[in-house]
């Protein structure tokens, strides 16, 4: 960055890298459900939150870091391993990153068992 004008690409480049080695926490949404306050505040250990899913179907859940939701997908194993097999991207490929996944690009790898599940 430094004291140069206009674009810096190796700055850009070593930028990039550095971002692309960055750890991010990524949550394993199964099923959100809106309830009122007073139910929220009333719950208590040993208590149970119904869902609306039907048993026997697939779980679907939603990869998110944060706010930003990343992927959808079905919850499965792998290796005696919860994990979540890719269906869809939920964000638009960044023409900035410099190698975008395409149409073709194979689907990301299952999120590890650590992926921390977490219900709204």
């Amino acid at each position: 960055m430094g004291e140069r004008f206009g674009r810096d690409s190796i700055w850009e480049n070593h930028l990039i890298s550095e971002i692309m080695e960055t750890d991010v926490e990524v949550s394993a949404v199964l099923e959100e459900r809106t309830v009122p306050l007073a139910e929220v505040l009333g719950i208590k250990p040993g208590m149970q939150i119904t869902f609306p899913h039907r048993a026997g179907t697939p779980i679907h859940v939603r990869l998110q870091c944060g706010q930003t939701q990343l992927f959808q997908g079905r919850l499965g194993q792998l290796h005696g391993s919860s994990a979540v097999k890719i269906e869809r991207r939920l964000l638009p490929p960044d023409p900035h990153l410099p190698h975008p996944p395409g149409p073709d690009a194979p689907a990301a790898t299952p999120a590890p068992a650590e992926a921390v599940a977490k219900t709204a």
